[in-house]
């Protein structure tokens, strides 16, 4: 139940992280002149495609969670969501367009998936133990 719980969390860090994203983007959208499309386009291009990514890694998280619990399912789903996030983070650097706001949620959901994981890890500890008590030596 509390891997269940602490991947809410981890959810509802990442819906903010692109709540945050999109508010970056309208900013710089803004800014935006139009001499500087060429760059502007690819940038919303990647943007999105990171997104999309991160979408479907909440998905899969969602999924992993229904008994069993597939734990190596969720562990690469909270990689592949960290690493998009990390890219993102890249993106918005390169064009001057990460807000203070931004950082913060990135660090709120990066200590997010630290407590999954360190659940995760001690479920994974649990399951080997139990599994070892079970056996019958014969």
């Amino acid at each position: 139940m509390k891997i269940a719980h602490l991947t809410t969390d981890v959810v509802s860090s990442t819906l903010v992280i692109i709540k945050e994203l999109i508010r970056s983007i309208t900013s710089l959208l803004k800014q935006e002149s139009s001499a500087n499309t060429a760059i502007f386009v690819p940038f919303l291009e990647r943007l999105l495609k990171l997104s999309q990514e991160i979408g479907l890694q909440v998905d899969e998280l969602g999924a992993s969670l229904y008994p069993p619990q597939e734990i190596s399912a969720l562990k690469a789903a909270i990689e592949k969501i960290s690493s998009s996030t990390d890219e993102i983070l890249v993106e918005l650097e390169k064009l001057e367009g990460c807000s203070e706001d931004f950082c913060k949620t990135c660090i709120g959901l990066r200590s997010s998936f630290k407590k999954l994981e360190a659940e995760l890890d001690q479920s994974d500890v649990t399951d080997i133990v139990a599994k070892i008590e079970n056996l019958v030596i014969s």
